[in-house]
């Protein structure tokens, strides 16, 4: 590579974890880091010396063979036998720092590269170029044909996207595919075109990201020279199909959120649409608050935190949305998050973590309590409208549209013989205060097997929601009861909302399961019929638990369903103190009542505990024994 020198990179990341004195972020000088060491007490000064001469030795092993990297001087310390005193790692922390430097040039003459090129290669692929390089390790596919190479990224929910290389030279074109984890991507103008450097780790292992910089097996460096580099990207409506999944409520809303990061992190904010960028602000705030799975995201070369919390603009504008929300979530939110931005600007960054650690919290509490389901469901709302446009194409579309089609056709007309509404895969029925939901939930992975066949399953989530008045004034303004869907009530611990999983890969019930042959759209007719039976018997079981009638013939009870910490017989016993002293109260005054000639007071009082106590052991066994036959987990 031109710029980037990947052990360098790798050294440096390998002393930022080591120590905070080797810190990539530590802003002391080499001579400032000594003194504050000496400072501590003897035994913090040997552990700390004895720690960077352990790393320096693991350097110049056999494991890395990197001795021809780091100066005579610096083995000196690592190979003496002699715990070095904090002076003589003062060349250590002046190399360290040289590293820094030097990387740190590396970098703004890449990017500058990066940019000149980009700019000349149009808007879009200059934005991708830009974009594509700040993120570490993502894997991708390089493809030669006889008129150039694409270099091909995973599809994803949003999308699928590929970089063309045209106009190459016959005898530079790779001789076959490459497939593996692009670390770095360089570029530079020339005058007879464009060259690319890719370097390219075709080793598929779990290894740290700081840990294979350091290895020298499996790295792929390759050259590219061209007179053109396009970008071709085909989007996805992407809530739609976060909608046809089954998910709803919060769920759908960080998924959907985590694919626009996605999007974002790859392409670069040039092809967001209007809705699109007024929700990164928010989506970037969630995913720093590891409220967003983090695996799912990109990696990136720079920390999140500060290029989130430095943008006032951003910040202002997500506290904005989250204010005009209804409810009273998006307010609290909002509040907290203009607070953290103050303390921050004000350079208190230890009020501001703090700040910033009370609104993950507030967002936890409220998923337990059901007052999210408003903000999830505005948050979804502009997702819809910033993808309504794109095209709607992904992998297995046509095995997606069966499968959905198939599960329509058996399960819509038992399900509207029982008064529900609504179309695959969301169904819901009123009845009276209650709100009963079905929906139809999938993962989205398919999986495939060894015997040439695609798997799609289907879970069966049902739930049950109060929507008298007086629950929604204390939900915060619920959506319509009609606009939601079964999985909203997921993680929602409290009993106006019960919500269970009849069908799951992890549970030893019955899923519903339709198969594929690879490259083939048609089902056998066997497969078809299994198929339509399991769905109709996945429906006659929820109909069955909703209506309280007995299950059909063969269905395993303890795949109904699990008892969670909240119906643990101890918890149900206390939750029966209500029922106790009424009891206790009219058991003393019936024991006054019939033995006032004989009434002593000890006995009385002990007789009437014990009354209360054994209602309270009644209550709590029939209420245990009728948990472990309901459906529902709460």
């Amino acid at each position: 590579m031109k710029y980037i020198d990947r052990t360098r990179i790798g050294m440096e990341l390998f002393f930022s974890q080591l120590s905070e004195l080797t810190n990539s972020d530590n802003s002391q000088t080499p001579e400032e880091c000594v003194e504050m060491l000496q400072q501590n007490s003897y035994s913090v000064q040997t552990e700390t010396c004895r720690r960077i001469q352990g790393a320096l030795r693991r350097l110049i092993s056999a494991r890395y063979a990197l001795k021809d990297r780091i100066p005579a001087r610096i083995q000196m310390v690592a190979s003496s036998q002699f715990t070095p005193t904090p002076d003589r790692l003062l060349p250590v922390f002046r190399w360290v720092q040289d590293l820094r430097e030097e990387n740190e040039q590396a970098r703004i003459r890449w990017l500058y590269a990066l940019q000149d090129t980009g700019s000349r290669l149009g808007d879009e692929t200059g934005a991708f170029l830009r974009a594509f390089s700040e993120v570490t390790a993502q894997r991708v596919s390089l493809l030669p044909d006889a008129q150039g190479v694409t270099l091909s990224i995973p599809d994803s929910l949003w999308g699928q996207v590929s970089l063309r290389f045209s106009g190459m030279p016959k005898n530079e074109l790779p001789e076959s595919a490459l497939f593996g984890y692009l670390f770095w991507i360089e570029a530079d103008y020339t005058d007879s075109g464009y060259e690319f450097r890719l370097l390219l780790d075709t080793e598929f292992s779990d290894t740290l990201y700081q840990e294979r910089l350091l290895q020298s097996r499996n790295w792929q460096e390759i050259t590219l020279h061209c007179t053109e580099a396009k970008l071709h990207v085909q989007f996805c409506n992407y809530a739609a199909r976060i909608d046809s999944y089954g998910f709803g409520g919060t769920d759908a809303a960080l998924l959907g959120l985590c694919e626009l990061l996605r999007k974002q992190t790859l392409l670069g904010t040039y092809p967001l649409s209007g809705p699109e960028n007024h929700l990164t602000g928010v989506a970037q705030l969630l995913a720093l608050l590891d409220l967003i799975p983090n695996a799912l995201i990109p990696r990136s070369t720079r920390s999140p935190i500060d290029r989130l919390m430095e943008n006032r603009y951003q910040i202002t504008q997500t506290a904005d949305i989250l204010e005009q929300i209804d409810g009273n979530l998006g307010g609290a939110l909002a509040e907290l998050l203009r607070t953290a931005l103050d303390a921050y600007e004000n350079e208190n960054f230890t009020q501001c973590h703090k700040l910033l650690d009370r609104f993950r919290r507030t967002f936890q509490n409220a998923r337990q309590s059901g007052a999210d389901i408003a903000l999830a469901h505005s948050l979804m709302n502009i997702l819809r409208e910033g993808t309504a446009d794109y095209h709607d194409a992904y992998p297995f579309e046509n095995q997606y549209r069966d499968a959905q089609r198939r599960i329509t056709d058996a399960a819509e007309p038992l399900l509207r013989k029982q008064q529900f509404s609504g179309t695959f895969p969301n169904y819901v029925r009123l009845r009276g205060h209650t709100a009963e939901y079905i929906t139809f939930l999938t993962d989205g992975v398919p999986t495939a097997s060894d015997d040439g066949f695609i798997h799609l399953h289907y879970s069966l989530a049902v739930a049950r929601c109060r929507i008298s008045p007086r629950f929604s004034e204390a939900k915060s303004s619920l959506p319509p009861y009609d606009q939601l869907n079964a999985s909203a009530f997921n993680h929602m611990r409290e009993h106006n909302a019960r919500f269970a999983l009849i069908y799951h890969p992890n549970q030893d019930g019955i899923r519903l399961s339709f198969s594929y042959r690879f490259l083939e759209q048609e089902q056998d007719d066997a497969l078809r019929i299994q198929a339509a039976a399991q769905t109709v018997q996945g429906v006659q079981i929820v109909l069955c638990a909703l209506d309280h009638r007995p299950l059909p013939h063969g269905y395993r009870p303890h795949a109904r369903g699990q008892l969670h910490a909240v119906h643990a017989f101890s918890n149900l016993f206390n939750r029966t103190l209500p029922f106790g002293s009424p009891a206790a109260a009219a058991f003393l005054l019936f024991f006054y009542s019939r033995f006032s000639g004989h009434f002593r007071m000890l006995s009385a009082f002990g007789a009437a505990l014990a009354a209360g106590l054994l209602v309270m052991l009644g209550i709590t066994c029939i209420r245990y024994l009728r948990l472990r036959r309901t459906i529902w987990n709460r």
